[in-house]
């Protein structure tokens, strides 16, 4: 969805894992820490339903984009409204 790829596995019933990934196709270090932060963000905005773990692939799109539009992904992708 957008720049955002999600993966999911079950996991553990009580908790939710996730891990971020930006890869170097993203940018220098500087943007893909910041492409980190967004999704940081744009997580806590959002309740990811437990039980799962998430492995987050960020793409180009992420670093450039609204916030809201990155929140909106991240939601589609982790099948919320």
């Amino acid at each position: 969805m957008g720049g955002i790829t999600v993966l999911w596995a079950p996991g553990h019933p009580d908790e939710v894992r996730v891990g971020l990934v930006a890869s170097r196709r993203v940018g220098k270090a500087v943007v893909r820490n910041r492409v980190k932060r967004r999704l940081r963000a744009a997580l806590m905005e959002i309740d990811p339903a437990s039980g799962r773990d998430y492995v987050i692939v960020a793409g180009r799109q992420v670093a450039e984009a609204p916030f809201l539009t990155v929140v909106g992904w991240l939601r589609a992708t982790l099948g919320q409204r």
